[in-house]
């Protein structure tokens, strides 16, 4: 209660000291109150144009936030992302066992001979050239031999090793029309001067066990007892296949084979100087079908010829490989001795058998 008497007569004391210095100053007091009344009325227009101003502010951040909205919805939907798409669970591929490799019998290759159903044919020929004016005026000549091979069957390889064959006669046959060309030639220019005749020959001398064809080629030519030109060529095919064969298909160990060959030759040679290094094997060819045995051919230089041999494959069984052993008759030969070590038991056996009886 003493505050409040206290706060009263303060305020009491304020307001007369104000009237008795109003009453004793000479003021306008008209002028007084214009004046607040004119305060008032600024106070009233500053407050009005603050809450316009006030209410523009909102009314304008509301448009940006509506506007900022829809910009945000609209953005939003154009970099809406599509769906991954979920992969698909696929099953685990279990792998299968490999299977364990198989063996391949090739016991009935010793049976497979074409033998019977293959021939080898030569024939002999001869071709000459003759001047336009003078029929009897030889200018060159092709003579020779030449081999066709001909099957029961129309068999590619045949006509494979034929062509094969084929070639190397026309090759012999380029040289003789070239010859013919060149001495027509000369003999036109010169025809008081008679050239002599160009000699073209070509040999063929072949080797078949019944399977394996083994062929000598050889062609030269030849003028005035002059070879200008000469070419010998040694080639095997396995008819079954119509694969070329080297030596080294055949045997194990090449050269040990041939070093006992040539070992061999030296020993039974009449020339007790011989020794295996004066020969040298350049080729072996099985000769002929024989289930009783392998014989062979074998080409041997010696003091710089060539000489043919023949021999026995038989005893030289540790060189000749497993295919060597199919394409030789290597297997037959065997089954031929063995056929006949049993007769020969077996008619042992009846003498023994008879002796005991008697």
């Amino acid at each position: 209660m003493f505050k409040r008497n206290s706060k009263t007569v303060g305020l009491i004391s304020v307001l007369l000291a104000g009237a008795v210095f109003m009453s004793a100053c000479s003021v306008d007091m008209n002028g007084i109150g214009d004046a607040f009344r004119n305060l008032g009325e600024n106070l009233n227009e500053a407050v009005n144009e603050s809450s316009v101003v006030t209410e523009e502010t909102t009314v304008s951040d509301e448009a940006i936030i509506v506007e900022t909205d829809i910009i945000e919805a609209e953005v939003v939907e154009e970099a809406e992302p599509t769906s991954t798409p979920v992969p698909e669970v696929t099953s685990t591929p279990v792998p299968t066992a490999t299977p364990a490799p198989q063996r391949v019998d090739f016991s009935e290759l010793s049976s497979d001979l074409i033998y019977g159903t293959i021939s080898v044919e030569t024939e002999e020929f001869i071709e000459t050239s003759h001047a336009e004016d003078d029929d009897e005026l030889v200018l060159a000549s092709f003579s020779g031999e030449r081999v066709l091979l001909s099957s029961v069957d129309d068999i590619a390889v045949v006509t494979a090793v034929n062509m094969m064959l084929d070639g190397f006669y026309m090759e012999a046959e380029g040289l003789y029309n070239r010859a013919v060309n060149e001495t027509a030639a000369s003999y036109t220019l010169t025809a008081d001067e008679i050239p002599s005749p160009v000699n073209v020959t070509i040999h063929y001398e072949t080797f078949f066990n019944g399977r394996l064809l083994g062929v000598i080629m050889s062609y030269e030519v030849e003028q005035e007892n002059v070879v200008s030109d000469s070419v010998e060529e040694y080639v095997m095919y396995d008819l079954y296949t119509g694969q070329y064969i080297v030596p080294e298909l055949l045997f194990a160990d090449v050269d040990g084979l041939y070093l006992d060959i040539c070992g061999d030759i030296a020993h039974e040679s009449e020339d007790t100087r011989d020794k295996a290094s004066d020969y040298r094997v350049i080729w072996i060819a099985a000769s002929e079908e024989d289930d009783d045995d392998i014989p062979a051919i074998a080409l041997v230089l010696h003091a710089g010829e060539i000489e043919v041999y023949e021999i026995e494959l038989a005893d030289y069984e540790q060189y000749i490989s497993r295919n060597g052993r199919i394409l030789l008759g290597f297997n037959r030969f065997l089954a031929s001795e063995n056929a006949e070590e049993e007769i020969e038991d077996e008619v042992v056996d009846e003498v023994e058998v008879d002796e005991e009886e008697d």
